[in-house]
């Protein structure tokens, strides 16, 4: 979906755990990061702790399909901790919801 709104540059992880271990291995942290709530190995809020950790400056978008509450307490921890949050979103995501969310702090 990110291919066709005009992103390309593009790193995706299977899981939690393995996102952030790219995250790591990145010589310049990127300039979003989406992620699920539920995933397996680390969960989103786990990801969002370690984002923290790590004061990650870019944008997080955080999405699931299932419990709002989640959302709004990974939301939470996440403007604690200092993070732009550019987006909260509910699964089924659709292009013009995603490509809205991005487009006001990074352009394709």
């Amino acid at each position: 979906m990110l291919k066709s709104i005009g992103y390309m540059d593009i790193v995706s992880a299977d899981d939690g755990e393995h996102g952030l271990t790219l995250f790591d291995r990145m010589d310049v942290p990127p300039d979003v990061v989406i992620s699920d709530i539920y995933m397996p190995n680390k969960d989103g809020i786990e990801i969002v702790n370690a984002l923290v950790e790590r004061k990650y400056s870019g944008g997080l978008i955080l999405m699931s399909g299932s419990d709002p509450s989640m959302i709004q307490m990974a939301q939470l921890i996440a403007a604690r901790g200092g993070i732009n949050i550019l987006a909260t979103l509910l699964k089924p995501l659709n292009k013009k919801t995603l490509s809205d969310s991005l487009r006001g702090s990074f352009p394709a």
